[in-house]
This record gives structure tokens, C-alpha cells and sequence, in this order.
């Protein structure tokens, strides 16, 4: 072989190397995930219903004639708390006006993030109305309760209403200028509880207030208003998730004795020896729950959210490139003690993307202006976001979502690489290769017109490779 067919021969060698190298760098890829979506109820927009004419399939009434024996019916539906409302204010995103027929509201939700409305359901001057086994749980806290801010359900003007079975967090109940009001068998967390103004006849047991402080319902009405269903049924469960259930430790009321005065110390009825205190205007305490419940009562829709052991825990990016981002996160935990008899596992987790830091506004709960990217099951804790634009700042945010689809949070932020920035060392290895390829092929081409110069030729090329 002569020598310039030795020289192309090792020039080859040389090319084929460096473009096997360059091939296994440029083949990391990465892996995505599927997208699923589901919605167990059906979308509604805001409704407003003046007087009984009101009452129609577009205002959500599914059935009945509005008589006692067979009311209307609005249920099955889920609204939106972020709607646009157009009403004079107070409102809600379902508001009943100047009413007498039979209405039944039941099975509804809503949920969402910042609302226009002050309550998700409002009753004003509504006669004979139930609000049954329906969820408010809005992404972002309303300001409740006997705040008078935006509560949940929002009851003025109004009789002979019934609220029982339901599920609010980040909001209460008000129930303002009213009579023969009844309030039973609802959970409240977070939330602000009862509200009473200027009301009478108003019935309040079997509620059960769970919260990260201690709920505090305000009765500015100084009448006949009663928070316990007497003895033995008993009144309310007042307490919080942290740290009497989380540990199951005992109570914060002792139960050692039982009867009608709890001065019958033989043992345990259920029933708190102590009294509830429901404080009024000026902290006196004209309101009295008598017989506290030492338990949740009976079965509580699940509105408890799964919990991250540190709310102030960040979404992890484990990898950012120039066109995606890997997030992962740890398993929350699920707070079955709060409920015995309601599974609350983490069913499925939802990814969601933003362009800028006011997307969000966690960590717990989040919402924002997002755009939900995918879905993956409870058995994955990572997600590869891709198809991002490079040198780009990109906010992301994790919803862990159980079986009541009830979420908790987690969120963080990334900028994607610049192309260069990601394949720099392909781009590197490129640059040395063909400075290591010229440099060599010119010491072949000098030996072959001589060699003269090869000496002094070899000592630069060491010295411009050491």
C-alpha cells in the first residue's frame, strides 16, 4: 500500500470513529407519557332563576313540576366558580330569586379557580328549597363564612330551606335574614363554617367542621337558633385533621360521662363532657353547642385532599433539554383516618404548563391559567413535558387527584437550554475531530511531497494535542 493510500485509509478510520461518537451522543431521546382526560359530571354555565317561570331544562332542571311531592329537580352538573356571572351582586353562579315552587338542588360540584360570584349557590327569598349532596371545592380558597365574604351556599331572605349531606372546602354556609333553616350532615374543611345574621328558627347538628384552626361561626342573631339536635342525638364534631386524626390520638374534649347534663361518669357516650362554644358578636357566648360529637358523624362526603407531608415542597425537574422538561414528584399522603369509610387514594395525576410565574399560585391548591399537558395513573411519579420552544421559561404544576377528585399541589419552574447549550459536547467533539482530522491529514499530505518538514510537522501536532 503506498503511502497516500495509507494516509486516505487512516483519514477513513479517523471519520468513521468520530462519527460513531457523534452518533451515540445525538441518540439520547426521551420518553412521554399518555394523555387521558375524564369528567364524571356534565359542564354548566352559570344560571340565574327568577321566579318560578324560571324553573326550565336551560336553567339545568332535569325534572318535576315544583309541587312537595315532586319538586324540580337540578342536578347533575358542574359548574364552574371561575364563570362570568352577570347579576346584581350578591350572586351565584346558580342563583334562585323571588321562588315559592318545590326545589330540590342535588348531586351538583363546583369547582374551579378565582370566581366572579360571591357564593357558588344563592337563595334569596326562596321558599321550600333543599341543597342536597353537593361539593364546593374551588382551587382557590373563596373568603367564607361568617366573614360575609363570597360563602359557598349564600342563603338570604329565605324559609323553610334544608342543607344537608354536602361537602364544602374553602367555603361555608350563610344564611342571612332567613327562618326555619335546617343545616345537617355536611363537612366543612378549611372552610368558614356557619354564618347566622338577623336569622331565627336556624338548626344547626350532625356538621362536621374540620380545619386547619379552629372554626369559629358567628351568630350576630342573639335568638332561637340551636346548634345541637338535643340529647342523645347530640350537635356538631368540632376538630381538625392535624393532629387528632393524622395520630389518632384522643380529642380535644374529654368523654368520660353521659346523660343529658354528661354528669352520669360511668363511661363514654359519644358525647363531649364539655360544651362547644359558637361565639357572637362581641366573643359572648350566646350560642352553645351542648353535646359536642366526640366523632365525625356518620358518613361525610370526602373532601379531604390527599396531603404532601411538606406543603412547602417544590415539583422536582430532574432534566431540562432544549425542547422538554422531566418533572418528578414524591406519593402524597392519603388521609384515610379522617374518613373511615371513604377511600381516598391517589388515583391519577394531572400535568399542567404555564408560560409565566403568575400562572400559579401555590403550592396548595393550585390554580392558574395553565394548559393540562396529560394524565398519568397513580403507579407514575414522573412526565416528560415536551415539544417546548428552547431558551424559554416554562412554569409546570403537578395535581394529585383521588377518587373523589379532590387535588393537592405541587409546582415549579424551569427554563429550557438553548440548542447549542444541549448539544455542546456533540458540537465540542465536532470541533475536535476536525481539528484533529485537518492537523493529520496535512502531516500525511507533507510526508508525501517529501517529508522534509515531517519533524518539525510531528512536534507541532504534539504540541497542539497535549
Amino acid at each position: 500500500m503506498s503511502k497516500s493510500q495509507q494516509a486516505l485509509a487512516n483519514f477513513d478510520s479517523i471519520v468513521r470513529v468520530t462519527l460513531v461518537v457523534l452518533i451515540a451522543f445525538a441518540s439520547m431521546a426521551f420518553d412521554a407519557q399518555g394523555i387521558t382526560v375524564d369528567a364524571p359530571l356534565q359542564s354548566h354555565g352559570p344560571v340565574l332563576i327568577v321566579g318560578n317561570a324560571g324553573f326550565t331544562p336551560a336553567n339545568g332542571v332535569v325534572s318535576g313540576t315544583g309541587t312537595p311531592s315532586d319538586p324540580y329537580v337540578i342536578e347533575g352538573w358542574d359548574f364552574d366558580l371561575g364563570s362570568l356571572v352577570v347579576c346584581r351582586l350578591p350572586c351565584g353562579v346558580l342563583t334562585v330569586e323571588n321562588t315559592t315552587a318545590n326545589l330540590v338542588i342535588e348531586g351538583v360540584r363546583f369547582t374551579g379557580s378565582e370566581s366572579n360570584a360571591r357564593a357558588g349557590i344563592y337563595l334569596h327569598n326562596v321558599t321550600d328549597a333543599s341543597i342536597l349532596n353537593s361539593l364546593v371545592s374551588p382551587k382557590q380558597n373563596l373568603q367564607l363564612g361568617y366573614q360575609f365574604g363570597e360563602p359557598g351556599f349564600l342563603i338570604s331572605n329565605s324559609s323553610r330551606i334544608i342543607v344537608q349531606g354536602n361537602g364544602l372546602t374553602g367555603g361555608g354556609v350563610d344564611v342571612h335574614g332567613s327562618k326555619n333553616v335546617t343545616i345537617s350532615r355536611n363537612s366543612f374543611f378549611s372552610a368558614g363554617g356557619v354564618g347566622l345574621g338577623s336569622s331565627s328558627r336556624v338548626l344547626i347538628y350532625h356538621n362536621n367542621f374540620y380545619d386547619f384552626f379552629q372554626s369559629a361561626p358567628l351568630d350576630t342573631t342573639l335568638g332561637d337558633n340551636q346548634w345541637d339536635d338535643g340529647y342523645p342525638a347530640g350537635g356538631n364534631y368540632w376538630g381538625t385533621p392535624r393532629p387528632y386524626y393524622v395520630n389518632a390520638s384522643p380529642g380535644p374534649y374529654t368523654d368520660n360521662c353521659s346523660g343529658p347534663r354528661q354528669d352520669i361518669c360511668t363511661g363514654p357516650d359519644g358525647i363531649s363532657d364539655i360544651s362547644y362554644c359558637a361565639i357572637s358578636a362581641g366573643y359572648n357566648c350566646t350560642n352553645v353547642d351542648r353535646y359536642p360529637l366526640m366523632r365525625p358523624y356518620g358518613f361525610a362526603p370526602h373532601i379531604v385532599p390527599p396531603i404532601w407531608s411538606d406543603l412547602h415542597q417544590s415539583l422536582n425537574i430532574t432534566s431540562v433539554a432544549s425542547n422538554s422538561i422531566v418533572v418528578t414528584w414524591p406519593t402524597p399522603n392519603t388521609p384515610d383516618v379522617i374518613f373511615s369509610n371513604v377511600t381516598s387514594e391517589v388515583v391519577s395525576y394531572r400535568i399542567y404548563l404555564g408560560s409565566q410565574e403568575h400562572d400559579i399560585y401555590g403550592p396548595i391548591p393550585c390554580f392558574g391559567n395553565g394548559t393540562l399537558v396529560g394524565t398519568v395513573s397513580s403507579t407514575s411519579n414522573r412526565f416528560v413535558v415536551e415539544g417546548l420552544n428552547s431558551s424559554t421559561h416554562y412554569v409546570l404544576w403537578v395535581e394529585a387527584v383521588d377518587s373523589s377528585d379532590n387535588v393537592a399541589c405541587l409546582s415549579g419552574a424551569a427554563t429550557t437550554v438553548a440548542v447549542w447549550q444541549q448539544y455542546w459536547y456533540v458540537i465540542a467533539g465536532a470541533a475536535i475531530g476536525g481539528v484533529f482530522t485537518l492537523l493529520l491529514l496535512g502531516y500525511q499530505l507533507k510526508r508525501k511531497r517529501g517529508g522534509k518538514r515531517a519533524p518539525v510537522f510531528k512536534e507541532e501536532l504534539q504540541h497542539l494535542t497535549r
